[in-house]
């Protein structure tokens, strides 16, 4: 808003803050989706949602050893199945760009930081996007608690599957260096 003052001119900002995105949310549509491992991401929510409540001190605390160890059983038994793909191929390619540029360096312990950093946060943006699409398909609520139900929570056999599949690369790469 532009003001003038007899010879002088100024401008005011009213700052309003930009409407987060994630602050439509439900916060019970979230709980639902989660499961009952929701107290223990529901700080991370807030602060994703509000920007507020949770310090950057707080949030490293957050750090989720089983993601940074066996990523992809904790993609599996979160139910992130494009996720898993995505954070494979990104792997597999930075490890195949590594040795053709005859780059000897082992990036695991860094991609395995990261992702326990990130897990928290990747997992709560999945869910928002998961509830916000099934809300939008939803015939009501009844209807959409039962499908956030049931797309959400965790899964066991895919925690099996990734273990699986850990114990498959892991035995590829002991083959590898023999």
């Amino acid at each position: 808003m532009l003001k003038t003052s007899h010879d002088r001119t100024t401008m005011t900002e009213q700052t309003t803050p930009k409407p987060n995105a994630l602050s439509t949310l439900n916060d019970a549509d979230m709980a639902s989706f989660v499961g009952k491992n929701w107290a223990g991401y529901e700080p991370s929510w807030n602060y994703l949602k509000n920007k507020t409540g949770l310090t950057p001190t707080a949030f490293f605390k957050t750090f989720n050893w089983m993601a940074a160890l066996v990523a992809p059983v904790w993609f599996l038994y979160r139910k992130m199945y494009i996720s898993l793909v995505v954070y494979l191929a990104l792997g597999y390619g930075l490890t195949y760009a590594m040795e053709t540029f005859n780059i000897h360096t082992n990036i695991t312990p860094a991609i395995a930081g990261a992702m326990g950093v990130c897990a928290r946060w990747l997992y709560l943006q999945f869910s928002a996007t998961t509830v916000q699409k099934i809300r939008a398909s939803a015939t009501g609520d009844e209807d959409a608690q039962t499908k956030l139900a049931k797309a959400g929570g965790v899964s066991v056999p895919g925690a099996i599957i990734g273990a699986l599949i850990v114990a498959a690369l892991i035995g590829i790469l002991l083959f590898d260096l023999y």
